[in-house]
């Protein structure tokens, strides 16, 4: 019943049915401890459980590797290097560019360009222009692309299929 008493419990306090001046010897207890220690008498308690655990895990949890360094330290290690590590960041970039520009990202830019963005996918263009600009959720550059898509499908359908493609859209 210590240490509840030391945290303040109102449970443990009504079953023990202290008297007066052994309580007001007990806070005065707390009070010291708390001043000594520069922390309430919560925080100490709670404290001292966590440096028990840890002396408890210390004792009883064996590393296998103790001294040894971790895969993660080795990179570290040559990372951080005070002379390789600008080397091997520069090393890094250029190898994210290339692959970024050069390799994959000129398929996926081509593709971009030539079949999504080609002369024959207008509508599609269109679209992802709209959706583009109401997702940006500014409301004039939303109004002032749409009624530029509107106007560019009405000049596709008007090429395409005369008056009667623009007949059925509306």
């Amino acid at each position: 019943y210590a240490i509840k008493l030391f945290e303040r419990d109102d449970k443990v306090l009504e079953q023990l049915n202290l008297s007066e001046s052994t309580l007001s010897h007990i806070e005065t207890d707390i009070k010291k401890a708390e001043g000594e220690m520069d922390d309430d008498a919560e925080s100490i308690i709670t404290n001292e459980r966590y440096i028990y655990i840890g002396s408890v895990i210390k004792g009883c949890l064996k590393k296998k590797s103790a001294g040894k360094l971790t895969n993660s330290d080795k990179i570290d290690k040559i990372v951080t290097n005070r002379l390789l590590g600008l080397p091997i960041f520069a090393a890094i970039m250029f190898f994210v560019y290339y692959i970024s520009m050069v390799t994959v990202g000129a398929s996926a830019t081509d593709w971009a360009n030539d079949g999504l963005f080609g002369e024959h996918n207008t509508k599609a263009t269109q679209l992802l222009v709209v959706f583009y600009c109401l997702f940006q959720q500014f409301p004039i550059a939303t109004m002032l692309a749409c009624s530029l898509c509107f106007i560019r499908m009405f000049q596709f359908f008007s090429l395409v299929g005369g008056n009667q493609c623009i007949h059925n859209l509306i």
